[in-house]
């Protein structure tokens, strides 16, 4: 039984001394609230009347004003930029990335197939020059057209294609050749037409000079023409031409080959500057968004700006008026959070008092009955009741609890507005 006791009294004095430290704890709260009631109330009144005064001084909105149109100029001059740029980069993705690159310039390849009435080699040339302008599936359809070449250069018709191409030159020449005899026969008829009728008057025809200087000229022509066709018979019959065609095929191979090996390095720096014009294009819209948001933000803070200059004056004549009415606002917020505290902490306190105050009594009865002959009484219940009741202070009260500020605000608002 007495170790119960003593158990008790533990119990008591704990819950007395966390009584205590709720008591100081409200103590504490009090004290904190009333310095910043007294001394910090009016600095904080001060700091907001002054921070009113740095945004609305007609002098500060000014400066801020030069400073945001300075602001402004500049994210336009690097918003026009970026637009500029984001717009090249567009433009260069167009051709896939194809700019500002070391060209190809002016080259050839050759390609029977197409080719028509050929006079010499060069109707087998096809000229294309720079590829600057051209994207990939241009690049693409150049090499095809190469390579097509290639293969009908490699196949057993070119050399067919090329005989037959110089037999129809041969022909030509053969033709070109009778029509030269006969217009030269012409004009040996017209000669000795001329020197027959040169003394009548009126006759409009070609003075004899001229008829020989034309029929010099075409016989010239004709003699050329012979040995041409000569040469070409000659070479024909001793089978020269074909191995001529051989040696014309592989040089034509040769040169496209080496034509497709610079069109297919030009492609691959196309291809790497169009990756790194993509990864550009990426950065230079989002650049381009975020100086577009800028601009906004800084337009609206100048709107917002001019318009703190239009009610400066209004403000800084009604500070003096604004200070106290800060003032009374955060006295007022810190003394409500204060009683506030407090009175959680004193309930915590009257709380923690009256569980002591338990323990003791039970406490007290149990060592009276200790002490005394009642522990034989049968009705043993019944005398620590009654023992309890004599010690416990818990028909003693504080009084009522006083209201919260919320309450006494709530019961005064609807005071001043009852219910219908």
């Amino acid at each position: 039984m007495e170790a119960f006791i003593q158990k008790l009294r533990r119990r008591a004095a704990i819950q007395k001394y966390l009584a205590f430290l709720a008591l100081a704890g409200a103590v504490v709260i009090v004290w904190i609230g009333t310095d910043y009631f007294i001394h910090e109330s009016p600095k904080i009144a001060a700091q907001d009347i002054e921070q009113q005064r740095k945004l609305i001084s007609s002098q500060d909105v000014i400066s801020r004003l030069a400073s945001l149109s300075m602001s402004i100029f500049n994210n336009a001059e690097q918003l026009s930029n970026a637009e500029n740029e984001l717009i090249n980069t567009q433009i260069v993705l167009r051709y896939d990335g194809n700019s500002g690159l070391d060209d190809i310039k002016s080259t050839l390849y050759f390609d029977l197939a197409k080719s028509g009435n050929p006079v010499s080699q060069d109707v087998y040339q096809h000229n294309f020059y720079s590829l600057g302008k051209k994207n990939l599936n241009e690049i693409d359809s150049l090499l095809n057209d190469i390579r097509r070449a290639n293969s009908y250069l490699e196949s057993e018709n070119a050399i067919d294609k090329f005989l037959t191409d110089l037999q129809t030159t041969q022909n030509s020449n053969k033709k070109r050749l009778e029509e030269l005899v006969h217009g030269t026969n012409k004009l040996k008829a017209d000669l000795v037409l001329t020197r027959s009728r040169i003394r009548q008057i009126g006759e409009t025809i070609p003075t004899p000079a001229e008829l020989k200087r034309l029929i010099a000229y075409s016989l010239q022509a004709i003699q050329d023409l012979e040995k041409t066709i000569k040469d070409f018979d000659e070479k024909m019959s001793t089978n020269q031409f074909p191995r001529e065609a051989e040696e014309q095929i592989k040089m034509m191979l040769q040169t496209n080959k080496e034509v497709i090996e610079q069109i297919e390095a030009f492609k691959i720096k196309v291809i790497s500057n169009r990756d790194l014009y993509q990864e550009k294009l990426q950065k230079q819209q989002e650049l381009v968004n975020k100086l577009r948001a800028e601009k906004a933000n800084l337009e609206a803070e100048k709107e917002f700006t001019v318009s703190l200059r239009s009610g400066t004056e209004p403000v800084m004549a009604d500070s003096k008026v604004a200070f106290y009415v800060s003032t009374n606002i955060a006295r007022l917020g810190i003394m409500i959070v204060t009683l506030f505290l407090a009175q959680v902490f004193i309930s915590i306190y009257r709380y923690l008092t009256k569980i002591s105050n338990f323990y003791h009594a039970r406490a007290d009865a149990l060592e009276i009955l200790t002490q005394t002959d009642a522990l034989k009484n049968t009705d043993l219940p019944g005398s620590i009741e009654m023992f309890s009741n004599i010690f416990s202070p818990e028909k003693v009260d504080f009084g009522k609890m006083p209201q919260t500020p919320v309450n006494e605000a709530i019961k005064s608002a609807q005071s001043v507005f009852p219910k219908s």
